[in-house]
């Protein structure tokens, strides 16, 4: 949901700024210019002794010299929950170090110089750690620690597919890796290949020291108009260090000779630690108010905005607080309306989500190319696309779709769905779909948002997966036909287990798994028929099973009484009984 949406209606102006990372001021660059060398170098030696103090790190990737004031000039430092705020994102937590520096010195009070000392420490109270989380207070740097796709799978060809010219990657292309020099494993443009993907491509030669060169870049990018915007920064990894432009300077300290021989380089005492001069403090200290500007002149808009349309408004506020319409529940089609034959719980369970993601503009919806097999299209849907573009298959959309087509990249598709989530939390809730086994090509991306605590969808059973907090959910349907049981409950589900047939006679219980429970009850009668008698209990979630009373899990599974046999595909691991014994 973009801010860009509080347009002129109605007649009053309202135009809401674009937000970019480059919202480049020049007179800020050149008004300090002469502060540029030692705020460099504070910045160099504060990063080499952070990561000298507990001997771990990744000293290299922070000390790129020109990366503090390209940062101050470019953003739009303010309190984390501004809703407008410019996203920077580190797809390399290596990096992390550079960003916690930078929110200590901008003002973010969370970040005291106390916490950033707390960097590569086991403290339980730190907000840097060594990996970044989203979690982090006033950090927003999501890191997949397992992959940094490549190739197909990657984002950046639906970025310039889709024409987002609000974006801009900056590439640092220092051609280094922890095996040696880039060159061992890669050879390829970089450049050729992002002009190909759709992208605006700026190169600057000198990274380390051309913070004009840099600027400009940026401030290019922030009036491009049709496409996304790749600066290729070349840089020189360890600046300054012995292990300059080498592998050495990737992933662990310099070692405190190294680091006294490059504070006497600069100038500095090489005996004085994590040095902060009063002239760095006043560089930076403009920023603070400069924000808190920005953010009164965003409610301004928003609050012209609700007095001309009240409505819209209400609706504008609810979204940025990330507040659900409670109508959701009522746009569940009632049991009774449900195919009373043998359906594809993936048809169900589109049947159950359509008619929310129709009404409800939270939602976006999207799938790897299987639009024909998942059944998560709702009539009327807009899909999401560049207004310009004409499809050969008719297929067309515009920025208002909420319907993405992410091609055969699955591992984008959820990584997206990831970003869209973590944009601010409930303003656009994301439903992927795949085959369940094909999820296994975006594990990084579904595993990070499991550790991020994102609330996304992937599948159906909305009830549970909206009702959840803190969590995303994946909702594993069939393709296949089963029928429709008698007695099952939906206020059962959301127990994560409950007793489809009770039986006092039962010597055994069968647990179904989703759309084996079927066969469960199928197996429940032919053992009937030969003198058996069962119970039979439905259990689609281990998780929502978990959280419920002992007593409750006790009387559902009766293991202490009764043997049970469980039918489920693909997964063994939950059902031995080590864990049933722990669990109930």
């Amino acid at each position: 949901m973009a801010p860009g949406i509080l347009a002129d209606d109605g007649g009053v102006s309202v135009v809401a700024p674009k937000t970019s990372v480059a919202a480049v001021k020049r007179p800020l660059l050149e008004e300090n210019e002469a502060s540029h060398d030692i705020v460099l170098k504070t910045f160099r030696l504060l990063i080499a002794d952070l990561c000298q103090q507990y001997n771990g790190g990744h000293p290299g990737h922070g000390r790129h010299r020109r990366r503090p004031l390209e940062v101050r000039d470019a953003l739009r430092p303010h309190t984390p929950t501004f809703f407008n705020r410019d996203r920077f994102v580190l797809s390399n937590g290596h990096t992390c170090l550079f960003q916690y520096a930078f929110l200590h010195l901008t003002g973010y009070k969370a970040m005291t110089f106390d916490q950033l000392k707390s960097y590569h420490s086991d403290r339980v109270d730190a907000f840097a750690p060594a990996t970044p989380r989203s979690s982090t207070r006033a950090s927003r740097s999501p890191r997949d620690p397992w992959a940094r796709a490549r190739g197909g799978a990657r984002g950046d060809f639906l970025a310039g597919h889709f024409k987002l010219n609000n974006l801009t990657i900056i590439y640092d292309n220092n051609q280094i890796t922890c095996d040696g020099s880039v060159d061992l494993t890669n050879t390829e443009d970089v450049n050729a290949k992002m002009r190909a993907s759709g992208w605006d491509v700026l190169d600057i030669e000198d990274g380390c020291f051309d913070i004009h060169g840099l600027v400009a870049a940026l401030d290019a990018a922030r009036t491009t108009a049709t496409k996304p915007t790749f600066i290729n920064v070349r840089t020189v990894i360890g600046l300054g260090s012995k292990a300059a432009g080498t592998a050495d300077a990737h992933g662990a300290a310099f070692g405190t000779g190294d680091v006294a021989d490059m504070k006497r380089a600069h100038g500095f005492d090489p005996e004085a630690h994590f040095v902060v001069g009063d002239e760095v403090r006043r560089f930076f200290d403009e920023i603070p108010a400069r924000g808190e500007a920005h953010v009164r002149e965003w409610e301004a808009l928003v609050g012209r905005y609700e007095a001309a349309h009240p409505d819209l408004g209400a609706s504008f506020r609810d979204r940025v607080a990330g507040k659900l319409s409670p109508r959701w529940r009522e746009l569940i089609p009632a049991p009774g309306s449900f195919p009373t034959g043998a359906t594809a719980t993936r048809a169900a369970s589109g049947l159950v989500l359509n008619p929310i993601a129709k009404e409800l503009d939270n939602f976006m919806v999207g799938t790897a190319d299987l639009s024909p097999s998942v059944h998560m299209i709702w009539p009327g849907k807009v899909d999401f696309q560049h207004p310009d573009l004409k499809t050969g298959c008719g297929i067309n959309g515009n920025y208002t779709g909420r319907y993405i087509h992410y091609g055969i990249r699955e591992h984008a598709m959820c990584a997206i769905a990831n970003g869209l989530a973590a944009y601010n939390t409930g303003t656009i809730i994301p439903v992927t779909s795949s085959f369940f086994m094909f999820y296994l090509y975006a594990a990084p991306a579904v595993r990070m948002g499991a550790l991020q605590h994102l609330k996304r969808g992937d599948g159906g059973r909305l009830t549970a997966a909206l009702a959840a907090e803190g969590t995303p959910t994946i909702v594993s349907t069939s393709r296949h036909k089963v029928p429709q049981l008698a007695g099952t409950s939906r206020e059962g589900v959301l127990r994560g287990a409950y007793v489809l047939r009770e039986n006092p006679a039962a010597t055994l219980t069968l647990v179904g798994v989703g759309a084996e429970l079927s066969h469960a009850v199928g197996v429940a009668d032919r053992l009937r028929e030969r003198g058996v008698e069962a119970r039979v209990v439905s259990f689609p979630s281990w998780r929502l099973f978990e959280a419920q009373p002992l007593e409750y899990r006790r009387e559902v599974l009766q293991r202490h009484r009764l043997p049970a046999v469980v039918i489920e595909p693909y997964a063994a691991n939950g059902w031995g009984a080590t864990r049933m014994r722990a669990r109930v």
